[in-house]
């Protein structure tokens, strides 16, 4: 029988399968109710939402530096991952994932700088003023594009972590699928 669920089901294991990620905290709010899921299911669209306009690569800075932020290895991979996928270049990747700056292209650096100031504020990093650049370069429309991808980012490993699903650690691999 082809039910709702079933059909979350199907979903989330071709999800975990293209992206070898582990779905088992998102099966287990599943196994709760169809409700719940759709509760849940709020956060992937929040999470994945980039109007047509944000260029991809400061799209992924942004999303990396909030995921990093968060310590969670595999949600670490995982954005590793899906920019493979969507096309960002493997040095550009690096070269987030890695901090290096001057490797960034100047968009992917805005981006970059811009979330780490949000996320992390530290002295000599304004926000504001980065935040005020980012709106020049991708009007509103991209910066809450890259506000939204934060926030939805930032919330998996926090659930997670409250249902007991952040055991797991791993080095970054940037030959996966």
């Amino acid at each position: 029988m082809w039910g709702p669920k079933s059909i979350i089901k199907t979903r989330l294991d071709a999800f975990a399968q293209q992206f070898n990620y582990d779905m088992s905290y998102a099966h287990e709010i599943l196994g709760t109710g169809v409700k719940a899921f759709r509760a849940f299911s709020g956060l992937l669209t929040l999470a994945a939402y980039r109007d047509s306009k944000m260029p991809i690569a400061p799209w992924f800075a942004a999303k990396w530096v909030a995921t990093h932020s968060e310590d969670c290895g595999p949600c670490q991979q995982l954005a590793i991952n899906m920019a493979k996928h969507d096309g960002v270049p493997l040095p550009l990747i690096k070269a987030v994932t890695h901090g290096d700056e001057l490797s960034m292209d100047p968009d992917t650096k805005l981006a970059y700088q811009w979330a780490r100031a949000v996320i992390r504020p530290t002295p000599g990093a304004d926000a504001d003023q980065l935040r005020e650049q980012v709106k020049a370069k991708w009007g509103e429309h991209g910066l809450v594009s890259l506000s939204l991808a934060m926030a939805g980012t930032r919330s998996f490993p926090m659930l997670k972590r409250a249902l007991g699903h952040n055991h797991t650690c791993q080095l970054l691999d940037y030959d996966a699928p």
